[in-house]
């Protein structure tokens, strides 16, 4: 069967939220729906700058997402699908960097992003930085995408745990992010055909949930918390975003907060 057959891919919803310490919201978001193929493209987007910045830089690589399956046709092939929505994170970067050369002071600016494709059986996952995607669903392990960052690095060589991670003082260094000047470096996964804990395509079946959000989320609520949060609000993408801002919110709000939530039938 066509992974692109009509079984049900549900309602999405977005949200973001300044938070309760920030004083502005650099995050941005996006669902863009391409009806010939039953899809939506679904992305997330973390600026960083400061002085405004990163609103402008995540906003730019927002925009991008949007303008690209304009014109883009989305391709039929796996493969092909993978380095469409591989070029999307590109056309982004390129985005980003050209807003910040016509501003004074924020040739520097970037963002860290996280996309996904999804048609009804199935879901392909890219990520620059600490944006992150999960997929839930019932009785089985919780998959997510493994941030681009330096504690990222030291939980991996096992030199500190997941649990040290979370306050480390380096958590919000990044390894890889749209812009961000001359010196940064655009790295995006999970590679094509790349085996592990989230591979770039996932399948998809009735009852699961997606859910992409900026480290205002996860940096925030436990991953316990979150868990049960889509489990009280299944099949409901609106009160379940909202409900994930309230948890960060119930943890201090210490970053901008954006969740992109997905249900499948």
């Amino acid at each position: 069967m066509s992974p692109d057959a009509p079984a049900c891919l549900a309602a999405a919803a977005w949200k973001t939220d300044r938070g309760l310490v920030r004083p502005q919201n650099e995050d941005a978001a996006g669902l863009i729906r391409l009806p010939a193929h039953g899809a939506l493209l679904a992305v997330v987007c973390d600026g960083m700058g400061g002085h405004g910045g990163g609103e402008i830089a995540s906003r730019a690589a927002v925009d991008a997402f949007r303008r690209w399956p304009r014109r883009n046709p989305l391709p039929e092939a796996d493969a092909d699908r993978y380095e469409w929505l591989l070029g999307a994170f590109y056309a982004a970067d390129g985005a980003v960097r050209k807003a910040g050369s016509r501003r004074m002071g924020l040739r520097d600016m970037g963002a860290t992003s996280v996309a996904a494709l999804v048609t009804p059986r199935r879901c392909l996952a890219l990520h620059a930085g600490d944006c992150r995607f999960y997929r839930f669903r019932p009785g089985a392990e919780t998959l997510h995408s493994a941030d681009h960052s330096l504690v990222r690095i030291l939980v991996h060589t096992g030199r500190i745990t997941e649990e040290q991670a979370l306050t480390h003082p380096m958590r919000s260094t990044i390894t890889s992010c749209l812009g961000g000047g001359p010196d940064a470096r655009l790295t995006v996964d999970p590679r094509w055909a790349a085996e592990g804990p989230q591979p770039a395509f996932v399948d998809l079946l009735p009852g699961d949930t997606l859910l992409l959000c900026s480290d205002g989320l996860w940096g925030e609520a436990p991953a316990s918390e979150i868990e049960a949060l889509v489990r009280e609000r299944w099949g409901k993408p609106r009160l379940l975003a909202e409900a994930c801002v309230a948890a960060a919110h119930g943890h201090g709000a210490a970053d901008n907060i954006t969740v992109a939530a997905l249900c499948v039938r």
